[in-house]
């Protein structure tokens, strides 16, 4: 028997202060790093695994974050946690999204979310 997964995939594009963000990423277990260059940007992705497990319920989320550098816009956010319990997308989403507020990246529009 397999355990539930919750995975959260979220399009953002606010514009983000790509200094703070950078700062705020300097703070995370940072995993995986990507870079796309092309002609109008530079798109990057950054994955880690949150080892706070406090906040989120005892579990450790993988995240993923994805910007573009050079325009300063956040693009997408992902998630996945294996047996989420009581979390959920919206849970997950919102914590995101706050901390990335208190960090003074970003604080714009509301976000499309999809959960799978």
């Amino acid at each position: 028997m397999s355990l539930p997964v919750l995975q959260v995939r979220k399009t953002l594009n606010p514009k983000c202060d790509i200094p703070k963000l950078r700062a705020w990423l300097q703070t995370k277990p940072l995993e995986s790093r990507d870079t796309e260059v092309h002609p109008v940007g530079v798109v990057k992705e950054m994955s880690w695994r949150e080892t706070a497990g406090e906040r989120w319920n005892g579990r450790l989320p993988h995240l993923e974050l994805v910007y573009e550098e050079r325009n300063g816009f956040l693009l997408t956010m992902a998630a996945e946690i294996q047996n989420p319990g009581t979390l959920s997308a919206t849970f997950v989403s919102s914590a995101i999204r706050k901390e990335l507020e208190q960090a003074g990246v970003l604080g714009g529009p509301a976000e499309t979310a999809t959960q799978g």
